[in-house]
Formats: C-alpha cells, sequence, structure tokens
C-alpha cells in the first residue's frame, strides 16, 4: 500500500515537474503559435504552428505572473479572464533589443477598446516589419516606398484581383488548369480574388491576355508616415499632428488634443516631444487582412511577443487528424 502511494507521489511531482517546464519554456524561451486564418496568407497557411524566438527582442517579463497555465486571455468556453487582475507587474524586458526589415512580427494586438487588458493578454497577430524608427513610409495604389525606394513585396504576398461576372466562364477553367484556388468574394456583381504575383503571371499568360482580371487598390493603400525615433525630440507639424498625437494619447501616456490644428496637452501647446520607446510600422502578407498597421497603425515595441523563425507543424483543418500533417512544413523557414 505505502509503495502504491509512494509511486503514485512520484508519477504526481513529475507531471508538476513536467508541467511547470512547460510553462517555463514557453514563457522565457520559445512558443508555438497558430496564427488566425488569413493573416500572412499565403506565406503562412491555417493550421501552421508558428514558432516563435521570444528572446529575439528583448524577453517580455511577465505582468500578470499569476494564470492558468496554457490559458491566453479567458478560461476555455468562458468570458472568465484566465489571470489575476489584481496581481500586475510593470512592463519590463530583458536584454533589449531590436526588429530588422522584413522581420515576421508575433505581437498582442494593439486594440483601442478596453486599454484595462494587460498588454500581455490582447489577443495575438503576426505581421511583417516594413518600416523602422525614422523611415518614412508611403504607399501610392499599390506600390510601396520606404524612404523613396520602392520595397519589393514578398513573393507570396497576396494580390486583390477583381474579376466580372461574364468572365467567370472563361476563368474558372484557366484557374482549375492552373491549380489556383478558386476562392472568391462576391461584390455585386464582381468577384475579388487573392492571388500572389506567381499566380497572376501564370493565369495572365495562359490566358493570352491582363483584360480578364484586374488588380484592384484599397483605399486604406494610400498612405504617408514618418515614424518618430525614439530618444530624440519630434517636432509637431500640420502633416503628422493627427498621427503623432494618436500615438501620445494611446501609448505615452500624454493625454493631448487637436485645437485648430495645434497639438495641446491641457492648455499647454505640444511643439515637439521625445518618444520613450520604438514604433514600427507592420504590413500582412496578404494585403487585405485588418491585422496591420493599415487599420490599428503604429505597432509599439512593448507589444512584441518575438520574431517567427520558422513553421513547428502544420496540419490541414479540412482534413481528418491522420491525413491532416503536412510534413513538408515542419520546420520551414522559407518565406519568413
Amino acid at each position: 500500500m505505502k509503495t502504491g502511494i509512494r509511486k503514485a507521489g512520484i508519477v504526481g511531482l513529475a507531471v508538476i515537474a513536467i508541467i511547470l517546464f512547460v510553462c517555463l519554456f514557453k514563457n522565457f524561451g520559445f512558443d508555438l503559435y497558430q496564427i488566425a486564418p488569413g493573416q500572412m496568407e499565403k506565406t503562412l497557411l491555417p493550421g501552421d504552428r508558428l514558432l516563435v524566438n521570444k528572446w529575439s527582442y528583448g524577453l517580455r517579463l511577465p505582468q500578470t505572473p499569476v494564470s492558468i497555465p496554457f490559458c491566453h486571455d479567458t478560461i476555455p468556453g468562458t468570458h472568465i479572464p484566465s489571470w489575476i487582475s489584481w496581481i500586475k507587474l510593470p512592463y519590463a524586458r530583458l536584454n533589449l533589443s531590436y526588429p530588422e526589415r522584413n522581420d515576421i512580427l508575433v505581437f498582442n494586438y494593439p486594440s483601442s477598446g478596453n486599454d484595462l487588458i494587460p498588454i500581455e493578454r490582447k489577443k495575438i497577430a503576426v505581421a511583417r516589419c516594413i518600416g523602422l524608427p525614422g523611415d518614412t513610409i508611403t504607399s501610392i495604389e499599390k506600390t510601396l516606398y520606404i524612404n523613396g525606394k520602392i520595397l519589393t513585396p514578398p513573393p507570396l504576398s497576396l494580390i486583390p484581383i477583381l474579376s466580372s461576372d461574364s468572365n467567370e466562364t472563361t476563368l474558372l477553367p484557366a484557374l482549375k488548369a492552373n491549380a489556383i484556388s478558386e476562392k472568391y468574394e462576391k461584390i455585386k456583381t464582381d468577384y475579388l480574388r487573392l492571388l500572389t504575383r506567381y499566380e497572376l503571371n501564370k493565369l495572365t499568360e495562359y490566358l493570352h491576355t491582363d483584360t480578364l482580371v484586374k488588380p484592384v487598390t484599397l483605399k486604406k493603400d494610400n498612405y504617408s508616415v514618418i515614424l518618430p525615433v525614439p530618444g530624440e525630440e519630434t517636432f509637431i507639424t500640420q502633416e503628422n499632428i493627427h498621427f503623432l498625437g494618436e500615438i501620445l494619447n494611446r501609448y505615452e501616456n500624454i493625454q493631448v488634443t487637436v485645437r485648430n490644428n495645434r497639438l495641446y496637452r491641457g492648455n499647454k501647446e505640444l511643439q515637439s516631444y521625445i518618444f520613450t520607446q520604438p514604433y514600427y510600422w507592420v504590413l500582412s502578407d496578404n494585403r487585405t487582412s485588418q491585422a496591420d498597421s493599415r487599420t490599428f497603425g503604429v505597432l509599439p515595441h512593448s507589444h512584441l511577443i518575438g520574431k517567427g523563425i520558422a513553421i513547428g507543424y502544420s496540419l490541414d483543418d479540412e482534413k481528418t487528424f491522420w491525413k491532416s500533417w503536412r510534413n513538408e512544413r515542419f520546420f520551414q523557414k522559407n518565406g519568413l
């Protein structure tokens, strides 16, 4: 009897030790993330688990240290927070370092909603780092410029393509013949599809024309911003007053208002400011995605989780479990 109890105790301790080890590894080293479908399609596919190095930009220490293991924001099946809200630690990082252009960034979505939610408990998203502090980012139609130079899009980035209802009888066989997805979104009498540049070129060559499919420009694809440099004085101008004002209100804990095209902190006009952290401009490889800077603006360094370094493993959710493993994508780094 005592031997059985002793063995059960050893097994219990072993299980606890394994759980602790996994928790420490996930919190202080590497982790696998399943990214919401569409954010980085086709660089990442639905069912990919992205391996993330949390030390890449400085290890962010936990702000909510008391929580239920393996639960990100809420207890599964409920709206109950998975962490204890009254035990919080200030934001801090170890071994601070910074992203490089084209890095795949995994981050907490910088929502403008409930700011009472700790940064590390906000929704998780992924995008590619396009702009660094000091950069001028300009998008005209679908052409992206960084400091005046055209930025070549990633090879697997998706382009929105519009075709008319009358062209579908010709287009559908061409899509099938070239093994291109037939998925679409109907917009009145037109069909909106997302193709890679390779697929678009392949399709136009097959059809011997580019009149049946035409790339379209979304409203949010036209903008120009200059990212502030932390630790340096940034002057408020008519061109950046709204852009910088939003950053100050959301991330710098400085409450400002715009009145008569001037920026005020209380009753004092603010003519310049020294920003406390880096801000980045990020874009999804799926250029119709909502989870990038065209929607939420700049990405603060405080929201970074880590760098996506490889696909850990991948499952095709449309297939049965034993047939769903995409072995060719295990630890794949191409495109990242």
